[in-house]
């Protein structure tokens, strides 16, 4: 019901589960017309949900669909991995939903669909494990797929990995508990079930924290002492194959990711010590419980501290009536005084980094979590907050409530932090708040903003009272009335419903991807790459199914990235796009981006004479001076290593044309070469081209050279070489061949394998669960 009141418009199809009106910010995607009022869109952070996330999502479905494994993609960064990007989330248990319902009314219905799959997760740990009555289970359980991780990250694959976190613990508890049991294989499918959801890095995270809980459960189940038994011995070994099976049956996945990320530009600056989003320290601890406290990046606000909210400690945030009134209580639990010792330990750890905590930030430098986006391991401390709040639930259902002196604490904490909104309320910090002008041309509003921030002051210090009549109500007996717990509930699910409320946008269904006569002309014309000018971000590309040479798949094959370095209009500015180097990417006339068939430059304005076509605010301007996609250069050059190559490439006199750089030793001779090549077919993970050489040479590819790209010429496999740093080429013999590129990733197969073997082990373990069972 909370997800009907969140996203009915999308639920029944009258809306779309996304916020389209980015593609007018900038403008992105759908120019102004003369005259047209620009408005601020709903929230740019979400950017990526309209010009990657789905975009890729219909390309996935589109090549499933087709019958093909969507293993490449052609149209970014002169081609790429697909699957390996790990962000489409092909295998996904809920991407089936989309192979079978491709249209964007199934985006709000696969929400739903994860929202109740998270839910009933949590509400079975908390019968299960906690082992609290049916009320208690249920309200927290509700309230879980509305925290601020999963309303911030709706629609991302972040949300659809986190959702696994309590079955991960509740078969964890399991297996430890019950070696020989269901739970261990069962664990196998959840792991691998989180590791293809689209978000490697925090599927890592939240194994972490399965690690954690994974030693206290076999410190809690066999003592300290007992850790070298032979039944601890039997726990570790089920629960270790069970991770085993889990890492082996998402290895069709997470193999060719790991391949992709070794050339990774993100990667290798992480391994440097860069860090995308530093912490914020100890300003960001009211965000744990009031979201909105520095405002948003939404329309008709401003957020006031660093970064952006969406990465700060709100992602905490499980509802402020929760946090500080019914956990603290479920602290009285002294048959659950372990396992609540367990969440505050691992709620101080989650938080630490983000609150910039000394020592707890040095071990999150360490390697492989330095790999990591650590900010957002935050989530762990919602969970925590959560399962402290269903033991003070059951606290109250029990009768069991009694106030003690300790409680001043939270009951102060509300109080002053209630004074806090009110005096801010009246007292707005100016200094802080945006000033007349405009933010992406679009006209700032102070006096909205003002009433904006005076409004969530007054909201928050409304439920800070309502916290504290919690407290009040405990301390005069009236928690112990029969139906309390139904108050509290009602109180705790409003609350975490009006803050989420309004949150992610539901947007026009007339803004969903209309074709643009400018990009529909560029889909027929002549063949080859573009690149938008300040506009059409890259991803965008795939809506029209126009080849880009730019991309933004989270990883940046970083030899790619250097040869597009060469031909910068200028250096990339620090902390400008660090994480996505190629978004405002600016063409120049440069040879690289000729050999590279950059043909077509797209530019927003008025119709120019040097436009080969021009529709609805879009220029198309043809670069003539592009090479086709396969060319064969007159003189083949060998390197001796990349610093060499690079300068060499950089030369101002550098002419693809005349001379080719390959990395080994080739031998074609001092002649000049001479021949043609054209592509004949293609699908994506295919290329067929037809050449016709007049002496040996060298046919070059202007596609991304990556391992599992195989060459057959006239059916015989011969080697594919490295050519000019970053594309494919082949030695082809005089006369007419055909030659045939074909993408056969081993990495893939390898993993197809392991899968099959992984998925067999789990079905001989799950039957002899059973059978152990029954007997």
């Amino acid at each position: 019901m909370p997800q009907f009141v969140l996203y009915g418009a999308s639920l029944v199809g009258d809306k779309v589960l996304l916020p389209l009106d980015i593609l007018r910010m900038g403008p992105t995607y759908l120019p102004y017309a003369p005259g047209e009022k620009v408005i601020m869109p709903h929230d740019r952070v979400l950017a990526d949900l309209v010009q990657t996330g789905e975009p890729m999502r219909l390309f996935a479905v589109a090549e499933v669909r087709a019958g093909r494994m969507p293993l490449w993609n052609p149209y970014n960064y002169c081609g790429s991995p697909f699957l390996a990007s790990n962000y489409p989330a092909v295998f996904s248990p809920f991407r089936v939903v989309d192979y079978i319902f491709p249209g964007p009314r199934t985006i709000a219905w696969v929400q739903l669909l994860k929202s109740v799959v998270a839910g009933l997760g949590a509400y079975l740990y908390f019968r299960r494990v906690l082992a609290i009555g049916y009320w208690p289970a249920a309200i927290t359980a509700w309230c879980y797929p509305l925290g601020s991780v999963f309303i911030f990250w709706a629609v991302y694959p972040l949300s659809f990995v986190l959702l696994w976190l309590p079955w991960l613990l509740l078969f964890v508890d399991g297996a430890v508990r019950q070696p020989g049991g269901a739970s261990a294989p069962l664990l196998g499918l959840v792991t691998a079930a989180l590791l293809v959801c689209g978000h490697l890095a925090t599927a890592a995270q939240v194994l972490l924290a399965g690690g954690m809980y994974f030693l206290w459960c076999l410190v809690d189940q066999h003592s300290w002492r007992g850790l070298w038994s032979a039944a601890a011995a039997k726990s570790i070994a089920a629960v270790t194959l069970a991770w085993m099976l889990g890492f082996l049956l998402s290895a069709p996945q997470n193999l060719p990711t790991a391949e992709y990320l070794r050339i990774s530009r993100r990667v290798a600056s992480r391994q440097v010590g860069k860090v995308e989003d530093p912490p914020v320290g100890l300003s960001g601890l009211p965000q744990l419980v009031l979201p909105y406290f520095y405002g948003t990046s939404q329309q008709g606000s401003a957020y006031i501290a660093p970064r952006n909210l969406i990465e700060s400690p709100a992602q905490a945030y499980a509802g402020l009536v929760l946090t500080l009134s019914v956990a603290p209580l479920g602290l009285s639990s002294r048959r659950h005084r372990s396992i609540n010792l367990f969440w505050l330990v691992a709620a101080i750890v989650s938080a630490g980094y983000i609150l910039d905590v000394p020592g707890i930030v040095h071990f999150y430098q360490l390697f492989p979590l330095n790999l990591l986006r650590n900010n957002r391991f935050v989530f762990l401390a919602a969970w925590c907050v959560l399962s402290l709040a269903a033991v003070g639930l059951e606290q109250i259902a029990r009768g069991e409530a009694r106030w003690r002196d300790v409680y001043f604490v939270p009951l102060v904490l509300l109080v002053a932090l209630g004074g806090w909104c009110i005096l801010r309320s009246v007292y707005l910090p100016l200094a802080d708040l945006p000033k007349p002008g405009a933010v992406y041309n679009v006209p700032v509003d102070p006096v909205a903003i003002y009433g904006w921030f005076r409004r969530m002051y007054v909201s928050a210090a409304v439920i800070c009272a309502a916290g504290a009549l919690f407290w009040v109500a405990l301390w005069t007996g009236q928690m112990a009335r029969r139906g309390a717990i139904f108050a509290v509930g009602l109180l705790a699910l409003v609350e975490i419903v009006f803050t989420a409320y309004g949150f992610n946008a539901q947007s026009e269904r007339a803004l969903y991807y209309p074709r643009l006569p400018a990009l529909v002309a560029l889909s027929t014309a002549e063949r080859g790459r573009v690149c938008g000018v300040y506009c059409l971000p890259p991803m965008l590309n795939l809506s029209h199914r126009l080849a880009d040479i730019r991309g933004y798949d989270g990883v940046d094959p970083n030899y790619y990235i250097e040869l597009l370095d060469l031909c910068r209009s200028e250096p990339l500015k620090p902390g400008r796009f660090q994480y996505a180097v190629t978004h405002w990417y600016y063409p120049v006339n440069s040879p690289i981006l000729d050999m590279l068939n950059l043909r077509y430059r797209i530019i927003l304005g008025a119709p120019t004479a040097q436009a080969r076509f021009a529709a609805e605010g879009y220029n198309v301007v043809e670069n003539t001076r592009a090479l086709p996609r396969p060319f064969v250069p007159s003189r083949v050059r060998t390197v001796e290593s990349k610093e060499t190559l690079l300068r060499e490439l950089a030369r101002k006199d550098f002419d693809p044309r005349e001379v080719a750089y390959v990395e080994g030793r080739v031998s074609l001779g001092e002649s000049p070469c001479r021949g043609t090549a054209r592509i004949v077919r293609e699908i994506p993970c295919q290329v067929d081209i037809a050449t016709e050489m007049d002496t040996d040479g060298l046919v070059v590819l202007a596609d991304l050279w990556y391992p599992g790209w195989k060459a057959y010429l006239d059916g015989s496999a011969v080697p594919v070489h490295r050519v000019n740093h970053a594309l494919r080429g082949v030695i082809v013999p005089q006369g007419k061949r055909q030659l045939v590129f074909r993408y056969e990733p081993a990495s893939f197969t390898w993993g197809v394998r392991g899968a099959l073997v992984a998925l067999a082990l789990l079905s001989v373990w799950t039957s002899l669960a059973w059978w152990n069972r029954q007997s």
